[in-house]
């Protein structure tokens, strides 16, 4: 499934220093959740740099997630990155040796226009709604904010000066954490890590539908419904999934309200 590109850019202005306040490979203080966070090196300088963007946390920069999804997703190469061709595929392979079909002054348009992209507002209507604000208080009672939580903040170094500065409601650790057995998957290099998931942001949420013309959820669609996808959360989220179960048909409601607002 297609992530969200929404705000991408203000996801991209928060320090590293605040996802590593969150870093808890060990489990070191007994909560029950172990969000790991991502290193990865990027193609520009191959230094190492924490990764937030993608579904397993692959990219750390709006740049490295531009490129990968340029070449893998519709096959045009860009900046150092090589094109995806098969070992038969000769032809791809000869004149992708040449040279990028994407100039990199007009990948840096690309990812100017991705950076600049909003964060999604809430519908204002419902945020003072008695079922929304109840629906908060459960999601935060149920342990939902201890992955998503519900605030962070931009520092003062990002290139676009819109974007420093900002307290930021993405509802997103940038953590990768074990999602349970039921959700994993052979996408990763090695098999240690196939229940891990990075935290996806929940702003926009309650525009999925509009925006993309259906209601599936989680990186394979398999979720038809938000309820469906929270009934999906295993691993670290087996708890606050067992919460959710727990409470009444009502609180639910609320819950699911309060989700639809964001």
């Amino acid at each position: 499934m297609p992530q969200q590109i929404l705000g991408l850019g203000l996801l991209e202005a928060v320090p590293e220093s605040e996802i590593l306040e969150w870093h808890d490979p060990d489990d070191s203080d007994e909560d029950g959740i172990s969000g790991r966070a991502a290193l990865v090196k990027e193609f520009d300088s191959g230094l190492p740099y924490i990764a937030r963007f993608g579904w397993k946390s692959s990219h750390a920069s709006l740049t490295s997630f531009t490129q990968d999804a340029l070449n893998n997703d519709i096959g045009v190469t860009s900046g150092n990155g090589d094109a995806d061709c098969g070992y038969e595929q000769l032809t791809c392979r000869q004149y992708s040796e040449h040279s990028a079909e994407l100039a990199d002054e007009y990948l840096q348009d690309l990812v100017g226009y991705l950076q600049a992209l909003g964060a999604p507002p809430r519908d204002q209507d419902s945020i003072s709604n008695d079922s929304v604000l109840a629906g908060e208080g459960l999601f935060s009672e149920a342990g939902c904010d201890a992955c998503h939580r519900t605030e962070m903040n931009t520092d003062h170094r990002h290139p676009l000066a819109e974007l420093r500065g900002n307290t930021i409601h993405p509802y997103t650790d940038l953590l990768l954490h074990d999602m349970g057995e039921e959700l994993a998957d052979s996408l990763t290099e090695s098999t240690d890590y196939n229940q891990e998931w990075r935290t996806p942001p929940l702003w926009g949420l309650g525009m999925a539908a509009a925006v993309n013309g259906h209601s599936s959820f989680l990186h394979d669609g398999r979720a038809r419904s938000i309820e469906e996808a929270i009934l999906w959360h295993g691993g670290e989220a087996w708890e606050s999934r067992e919460n959710y179960r727990s409470m009444s048909d009502s609180e639910r409601a609320d819950l699911l309200e309060f989700l639809r607002s964001l």
